[in-house]
């Protein structure tokens, strides 16, 4: 069984929303596959926003990569946060595997929320108060340090 945690870089999704250009997904060893967290970014932020990507071609071309790919499963690393909608969350997930034929992954993962904090802070890792989309991190950006 293959597991893909749907890889959305919002930098990458807007600019290929706006030329009409299907996404690729960049190789692990590039560096850019890191910067947003990859992540199906369908946040309530986003959708306070109006960004709708459930139903944007975006998400659908990346989960036909997934598909093409052969991965059984996608997932969004959204669920460990407690600051999440997750019936939301689940209920995007569910509309998206309906169009694409991935299957969404859901499990509940914000009991280990503050612990992976914790050891994150311990550890030295870096740790951002914001989900990454371009929407949270403006608003992030207009917040007095």
């Amino acid at each position: 069984m293959r597991f893909f945690y749907a890889s959305l870089i919002i930098f990458l999704s807007l600019s290929c929303e706006q030329s009409k250009t299907p996404p690729t997904l960049p190789e692990p060893a590039d560096s850019n596959y890191f910067i947003r967290g990859l992540d199906l970014s369908f946040t309530t932020e986003m959708l306070q926003h109006g960004v709708r990507y459930k139903d944007g071609s975006v998400v659908k071309n990346l989960l036909e990569l997934a598909r093409e790919k052969g991965m059984d499963y996608f997932s969004t690393t959204l669920l460990v946060s407690p600051y999440q909608d997750h019936g939301l969350l689940k209920q995007i997930g569910n509309e998206v595997s309906l169009q694409t034929g991935v299957a969404f992954y859901y499990e509940d993962y914000r009991a280990g929320f503050y612990n992976a904090r914790k050891i994150a802070k311990e550890k030295g890792i870096y740790r951002q108060k914001y989900c990454g989309c371009l929407y949270s991190e403006s608003e992030q950006c207009k917040k007095p340090s």
